[in-house]
């Protein structure tokens, strides 16, 4: 199959990229189709085949996989004639603008969590997080914000809070376990939601939610729905290569005894909501690998 190069472009850029969240990638993954909009006769298959090439990319970040096949299927119940061209675009562009407002929507339900003003403990450089804590910079004391090795990605948070006025001190991630007697509530992301409810996240997630646990602090995984781990595939963690220390792990598991309340884009993702979401993707994800 021959696609147009600018997807090509952009898979390879969602493969390489290291600074934006899971997100920012579905986000930029959905652009690769919008090239064969361009083209008169694109198949289902062409489309398929991009779709499972989108699949196999940043396998953690589950999203940039569901929401291409979510994307896919969409496009073809509208093309019952199998030209799926001129739905594309216009698909393509609803599901981005559903990906971005979502991180609001999210915002708006955590704040109704917090009725006085906290301290937060947070860690790498969460989208959806910075937008929650902007959301109650009126109700927050301090934040503190881990430095988030291996990436560093903590300096952006940090920096991002300090443009927008929201007091915070960058903190070395072994400091978790003195700082969090100061601290009223963790706030951390997900990069996936696994069907027991466990999130995946970055390096460091664990450890903050087991001793924010044994604090009696409230712990709190912000997370978009399509950020739900399809039920029948196994879950597989991106690993990075740091120089000196050879291949480190990049990503952790926070079992769902520890998370207080796991909030989305319409509030609370109860255990059975998340379990309906799973399914849903697996089968999205079977009609995209199906043959035609």
């Amino acid at each position: 199959m021959r696609y147009p190069r600018r997807s090509l472009e952009v898979l390879r850029e969602v493969e390489r990229d290291r600074r934006l969240g899971a997100i920012g990638l579905a986000v930029k993954a959905l652009d690769a189709f919008k090239p064969l909009a361009e083209r008169e006769g694109t198949s289902v298959s062409l489309l398929k085949g991009l779709t499972k090439r989108l699949l196999k990319t940043r396998p953690t970040m589950i999203c940039v996989g569901n929401a291409s096949a979510e994307l896919c299927c969409r496009i073809m119940d509208k093309a019952k004639d199998g030209e799926v061209s001129e739905y594309i675009l216009r698909e393509a562009e609803r599901m981005q603008k559903r990906l971005v407002l979502a991180k609001a929507a999210i915002a708006d339900a955590f704040s109704q969590e917090v009725d006085r003003p906290i301290a937060v403990y947070t860690l790498s450089n969460s989208q959806t997080v910075l937008e929650c804590l902007k959301r109650i910079r009126d109700r927050l004391e301090q934040v503190f914000v881990a430095l988030s090795d291996p990436g560093h990605e903590g300096r952006d948070l940090s920096s991002e809070l300090s443009k927008t006025g929201v007091r915070n001190l960058l903190v070395p991630d072994m400091a978790v376990g003195s700082i969090m007697p100061k601290v009223d509530v963790v706030l951390l992301g997900a990069d996936a939601v696994l069907k027991d409810g466990s999130v995946v996240n970055k390096l460091g997630s664990n450890t903050a939610a087991k001793i924010a646990y044994l604090e009696g602090r409230r712990v709190y995984f912000v997370a978009e729905k399509v950020k739900v781990h399809p039920s029948d595939e196994e879950l597989r963690l991106e690993v990075r290569f740091s120089k000196g220390e050879g291949y480190v792990p990049f990503f952790d598991v926070t079992p769902y005894g520890y998370v207080q309340k796991l909030i989305c884009e319409d509030g609370e993702l109860e255990p059975y909501r998340v379990r309906a979401l799973a399914d849903k993707y697996a089968e999205l994800r079977r009609r995209v690998s199906s043959p035609i």
